[in-house]
């Protein structure tokens, strides 16, 4: 800006340089939540003047302190709404829709087919929001056309295209990806590695039925689900805290435990009649981790995938920044998902083969015929065994992490569970019992991922909608 000259009650000319204004700039959603973070990560320490100071830092420059006292104020709103609605974390502002309880429920039911693989049309669409118009008793002069106007606008708020669907397996999607790669990493840059996490549930079989002839399309007898666990894992990005696993049976205390509870025994345990995780359970896991963060005096990041079980109220978790990953990227980004459960599994694979060559040895008839206890602690060992560069490298692998260190090399867990995964093969060729179908099927029971949630009804979907109406 050009120098202005000045004269004041005859004194000389004065020159002087006004300083630009930078223009205010209204920020997404995504910004508000980092700045927030940031905020809440250095709060002990920084006035809220010196956390405008950073923030302007970082390329905020118009940012001003009234500014991060209205995000303080509206932060349980801010969080609630991307809660329901994580796919407008790009949005500035919130955008106001007619039906807000209805496209919230069409949301879950878009996420939730999607995760089952179903192809969706815009047609399907259309005529499932009108199912919920009804579920939700609106009155036909207040409902939508749902034309296609209405259909392109919804697609933009949910980030929805349209895909050509081929015969063999997908691919990454490269275009998205990278988006949602960046988007989170500009999260994780807030945070520490010991700071981020990741959690993930699986399915674990950790026998079969004692019966021949078994497949698990079709089973006659006992059913796989009586014998299969529900565990999440997790663990933070440099490895170095593993975080307890959190197993879910179908009896509170089964004829194993002896009458004693889990907690006695060690394990963080739940249950119900179907062995899944469930709302209960799941804000049961989130309770027992802020707490535990509170007393360390940390907030961390938490990154989870959008299952309906995972739905929570972010403002009862202060000490957790608890962030959904795009629901159709989880295979690709997620890191439970890029290899430390396949190594849980492998170890938990190892130890089983061990556990059935040793009743063989000790002359047991029935060698698979574990008990969940034992199975229970061939799990924790499998989990304690699984290392810090494992967990590392599958980081870096979904590219969340730092990548100075090359990820494609084998971590000292996995050569170590093919190590005795081979010494194993080998003992178990001397032993005629373990050569039958039975055995094979058992080892591969442990390679497949089945759900480990049942999924919502349209009713349940509408009894858990919880959508933010206004700022």
């Amino acid at each position: 800006m050009p120098a202005v000259r000045t004269l004041f009650n005859g004194a000389p000319f004065q020159i002087y340089n006004p300083q630009p204004v930078a223009p205010k700039r209204h920020l997404t959603f995504t910004e508000k939540l980092k700045i927030l973070d940031f905020y809440h990560e250095h709060k002990a320490r920084l006035t809220q003047q010196q956390v405008v100071t950073r923030v302007k830092a970082m390329g905020y420059t118009s940012f001003a302190q009234s500014t991060l006292s209205g995000y303080l104020k509206d932060e349980p709103r801010i969080r609630a709404y991307m809660s329901a609605n994580p796919s407008r974390l790009h949005f500035k502002q919130q955008t106001s829709v007619k039906l807000p309880e209805v496209e919230a429920a069409l949301f879950e039911w878009i996420k939730q087919r999607h995760g089952g693989g179903i192809r969706l049309t815009g047609a399907l669409i259309c005529e499932k929001a009108r199912e919920f118009c009804r579920l939700f008793d609106i009155p036909e002069a207040q409902t939508l056309k749902f034309s296609n106007g209405w259909l392109s606008r919804l697609k933009a708020r949910f980030g929805l295209r349209v895909y050509k669907f081929h015969g063999e397996a997908a691919s990454a999607p490269i275009d998205t990806l990278d988006t949602e790669v960046q988007r989170v990493k500009e999260l994780i840059e807030l945070y520490d590695a010991r700071d981020v996490f990741n959690v993930d549930e699986t399915a674990l079989f950790f026998r079969l039925p004692p019966t021949t002839g078994l497949a698990f399309e079709q089973m006659s007898g006992i059913k796989a689900d009586k014998i299969r666990l529900t565990y999440l894992l997790g663990a933070n990005m440099d490895g170095s805290e593993k975080l307890k696993p959190l197993v879910i049976g179908r009896a509170r205390r089964p004829r194993c435990f002896d009458r004693v509870e889990a907690s006695d025994l060690g394990f963080y345990y739940f249950w119900n009649s179907t062995a899944w995780m469930v709302q209960s359970i799941w804000h049961n896991f989130l309770s027992d981790l802020n707490t535990r963060m509170a007393q360390q005096h940390r907030h961390i990041l938490l990154l989870i995938d959008n299952a309906p079980s995972h739905r929570h109220t972010a403002s009862d978790y202060p000490n957790l920044r608890i962030e959904p990953l795009a629901p159709n990227l989880t295979a690709w980004i997620q890191p439970m998902d890029a290899g430390i459960i396949r190594c849980f599994k492998a170890h938990y694979r190892n130890g089983l083969t061990r556990l059935v060559l040793d009743r063989d040895n000790a002359g047991i008839e029935k060698i698979y015929n574990i008990s969940q206890l034992e199975g229970m602690r061939l799990a924790a060992a499998a989990w304690d065994a699984v290392s810090a560069s494992t967990i590392a490298n599958c980081w870096r692998h979904t590219r969340l992490a730092s990548t100075e260190e090359s990820f494609a090399q084998t971590s000292d867990s996995e050569l170590a569970a093919t190590q005795t995964a081979q010494a194993l093969q080998a003992e178990v060729m001397q032993h005629p019992n373990l050569l039958e179908p039975e055995f094979e099927q058992m080892m591969a029971s442990l390679s497949i991922s089945p759900p480990t949630e049942r999924e919502l009804t349209d009713q349940e979907i509408a009894d858990g909608v919880s959508f933010v109406v206004s700022f």
